[in-house]
């Protein structure tokens, strides 16, 4: 069963230069709040493509805090129109797979990854961000699959 993206009917609204100039202050304020390791310079650039583009479906593999999701759903946001899942399994398991690194073994083996999930759910709703984003807790290769994807950033397991 293919998960159902099809996009609500959006009336096309072209961003004004002061939406642009709230929106980056304003999601940097946000990933300050949330966990994760996106810098605002890779955030700007990814708020700048949903700007550009403005698509009506957005994947992110890895979603982790939600740090670079978050700058994405507000230029969802701003653009009036669009969707991103976020798909991570937020499971200690599946973040060891293939990670041979025993610092990284030891940080991905005790990190209280429902913890960062439910922190992220609570930051959504706060951000007023719950139209944008959809969340999916699964390994990428167990979501069904998502049609008429307009931009997919693959940020998972790094190993």
């Amino acid at each position: 069963m293919d998960i159902d993206t099809t996009p609500p009917a959006a009336i096309e609204y072209e961003v004004s230069k002061e939406d642009i100039a709230w929106l980056k202050p304003q999601a940097f304020s946000f990933m300050q709040q949330l966990e994760g390791w996106c810098s605002e310079k890779k955030a700007a650039i990814l708020m700048d493509i949903v700007l550009r583009t403005k698509p009506d479906i957005v994947v992110e593999i890895g979603v982790y805090g939600g740090k670079s999701l978050i700058p994405m759903a507000c230029a969802l946001n701003t653009n009036r129109k669009g969707v991103i899942y976020g798909i991570d399994p937020w499971d200690n398991m599946a973040s060891l797979e293939g990670v041979a690194n025993a610092s990284n073994i030891a940080y991905w083996s005790t990190i209280n990854l429902t913890d960062i999930m439910e922190k992220l759910i609570l930051k959504i709703r706060q951000f007023n961000l719950e139209d944008q984003v959809r969340l999916i807790q699964a390994k990428s290769a167990d979501v069904p699959p998502i049609r008429n994807i307009d931009i997919l950033h693959i940020d998972g397991n790094h190993s």
